[in-house]
């Protein structure tokens, strides 16, 4: 799950590059 963001969260914490 790697939409625009770096972890595999892609709905909160990191959502530029966890």
């Amino acid at each position: 799950h790697q939409e625009q963001n770096g972890d595999e969260v892609a709905f909160f914490p990191p959502v530029t590059g966890g």
